[in-house]
Parts: C-alpha cells; structure tokens; sequence
C-alpha cells in the first residue's frame, strides 16, 4: 500500500503539468478566414482524360508507355450555414493566377468567395486545367509560361499606370504586400486552344455536376465563359466577367500578339447562326474606330452580323477598371456581344459607379468589396430567379 500511495502525487504532478501544457495558436501575422458563417466545405475534380505518352519512369523500363490524365479541373466549395440564393456562384481566374485570387487578398483581408458566401451564395472556386491545384503536364512542344515581377509590377499591380492608387501595398518587389501576390503566380500552359478545349469540357461537366450558376471570370477566363455557356447555355443564368481577355479577333492589342481568335472572342469554335465551318473566311473582321478618341480602334464583326445562338438570352456584365491596361478597349467585348444578339449586356466602368483606380487584379485591390457589392446588385437586378 505505501508503494501504491507513493506512486499518487507523482501521477497527479504528471497530470497537473499535462493540463498546463500551452496550447498552440496561430502566430500574429498569419492571415486566416473566419469561416463561422460556413456550413460545410469540400472540394473535386471534374474532367480528366487518361493519354497515353512514352514512358520515362526508370522502374518501368518493360512497359512502352505509360498513361497519364489530362484536362482536369480542381474545385473547391463553400456552403454557407444559410444559403438564401437561387444560383451558385462558379469562379475562374485568370492567366498565371488559380482560386487563390478569390479567397483573400495579399493583404489579409477578405476575399470575393467569403464576401459572396456570407451573402448567402453557395461558392464555387476552379484552378482550371493545367494550372495550380489541377496539375500541369505539357504535351510535347508544349511549355509552361509564368508572369515576371516586373510585368506584375505594372500589368496586374498597376506601378507605371497613372492613377492606379488601389494596390493594398506599394506596387513593387519587396514589398511585402506585392511579394505575396506575386508568390500567388502560377506556371500556365502556352497552349491557348487546348486550354480553352479542356476548360470548356470540365466546365460542362461541373454545371451538369452542380446545376444551373452564375460564372464569373477574369482575363484569360474569359473564352472560358463563353465557350462553357456555349456547351451549357441552359444551365448558365448570367455571366460576370471582369476584363476579359483581349480584343475581338485579336488577343493581345498592347503587345502586338499575333495571336488571332479566329471565332471572334476564342481560338476554338462557338455556335454562330447562320453556321460557321470556316472561321476565318466566314467571321470577318471590321475595323471599328469609335467616335471617343482617346480609346483605341479594333475589330467587330463585318455586317451582316452572325448570331452567337447561345448567347443570346444570357445576362452578360463586363466590368473595367480606370487605371487598368484594358481601359480603352475593353468596350469592343460588349459591343461585339450586342453586334452578336446578345440582348442583355452592361459594360461597368468602374469610375461611373465611384471607384477610381482600379487596375487589372481589381477583386484583390482596396476597394475590392466595394465591386464585390456593384457586382452582387447587377446579379440580382439582372439574372432571372427561375
């Protein structure tokens, strides 16, 4: 018995230092969510095809080749504790960028994903084929391609740019706001076709997936949209796209790209009325020079206009910033839309509705809950709820 009680107050001592024990936390500095006002949360993938290519794994020196998946698209999704939203909200991000451009900005504050959650929307995020979280595996001749620092200085920061004031940090490397928004930059494809044919497939199969949504796209994802709500037109009850990329008929107007979307907003076919089989004998370009001077001229479709179909009964908004690149051609997307039959468009020039600014990664910018909520009001004043 006295070896039995000898043994207690240690045990108690043992017990009495475990409970003191520290428990850890999260360091000062370190940005995290609240996610009290979320349900669930999950993620999946949609798309993906096995091909074959030539096996370079030293263990399996007996097979010939090997097989491999492609065309994937990562999804993550967040479901608010009370959903009180008819439609989905679908994102896709732009080149060199993934779904972490959604979920906070480079300086810790709230992202467009929280913000629209906590208004009740249940929140789709995508990395989209060949990028971030949904892997990349070059065919060969393919590469991936990435953005440098100095590009994202004055491109997607705004540094150069007169009037670019709504960068949370100073628009230059070393600074830490701008350092991690740069870290955020992803390795693309260089492929544009096979990135908007894989896209559009996975996209497809997300909405007969999740049902009928609103997209919402940036820059590169723009084709995306288009082409997905070609495929999809009846489970796409509205389109939100934030600069998208380009010119009709001529991808990249500032740096003389040579790079020509033959089918009038992308590189691979939509549906036209009458039908097109010849892209580049059948969509004409025509030269537009509009009567503002200070925007630049390009290309709407020669008339009699060819209808895009599937389109038309889609409510489209595009949105551009004051300080961004694409501020003096942006316009020709909406108007190549309405050329098209598109029947309800609005092109939002930020500096109309109070924000002035503004550069091309405006949904990580300052202000960037105040477009949040011009956004959500042209939503529910302009998609149908049934």
């Amino acid at each position: 018995m006295k070896k039995c009680f000898a043994f207690l107050p240690m045990f108690f001592l043992w017990t009495g230092l475990a409970l003191a024990a520290p428990i850890a936390t999260v360091p000062a500095g370190i940005h995290v969510n609240d996610i009290t006002s979320l349900q669930s949360w999950g993620y999946f993938f949609v798309g993906g095809e096995y091909e074959s290519e030539l096996q370079r794994a030293e263990g399996l020196k007996g097979e010939k080749e090997s097989l491999v998946m492609r065309g994937q698209m990562f999804v993550e999704v967040f479901v608010p504790k009370e959903v009180t939203k008819p439609y989905p909200l679908v994102f896709f991000s732009g080149n060199n960028s993934t779904s972490l451009a959604w979920l906070n900005t480079p300086d810790g504050k709230k992202g467009w994903a929280q913000y629209f959650w906590e208004q009740g929307y249940i929140v789709y995020v995508t990395d989209v084929p060949n990028r971030g979280r949904a892997g990349a595996l070059p065919r060969p001749g393919q590469y991936l391609s990435t953005s440098s620092a100095q590009r994202s200085e004055v491109m997607f920061a705004g540094k150069g740019v007169e009037g670019a004031t709504q960068f949370p940090g100073d628009p230059k490397m070393g600074d830490p706001v701008f350092d991690a928004f740069y870290a955020t930059v992803a390795p693309a494809l260089n492929d544009n076709k096979q990135m908007e044919t894989f896209t559009q497939k996975a996209g497809a199969l997300l909405l007969d997936k999740i049902g009928p949504a609103v997209l919402v796209s940036h820059s590169q994802s723009g084709p995306f949209v288009w082409l997905i709500a070609d495929a999809r037109s009846n489970l796409v009850k509205g389109i939100v796209n934030l600069e998208p990329k380009g010119q009709p008929f001529h991808n990249n107007p500032r740096r003389g790209s040579v790079e020509y979307a033959v089918w009038g907003l992308t590189e691979i076919p939509m549906t036209y009325d009458p039908p097109v089989s010849d892209p580049e004998k059948e969509l004409v370009p025509a030269l537009y020079t509009p009567e503002d001077k200070s925007l630049l001229p390009g290309n709407l479709q020669k008339e009699p206009a060819r209808m895009l179909v599937n389109l038309q009964d889609i409510p489209i908004l595009v949105v551009t910033g004051s300080a961004s690149y694409h501020w003096n051609y942006d316009y020709l997307v909406p108007l190549y839309l309405k050329q098209a039959g598109v029947k309800n468009v609005t092109h939002t020039l930020l500096k109309d509705e109070g924000q002035v600014g503004n550069s091309h990664f405006m949904m990580v910018e300052k202000n960037s809950l105040d477009i949040a909520k011009i956004v959500q009001f042209w939503i529910e004043t302009n998609v149908p709820t049934k």
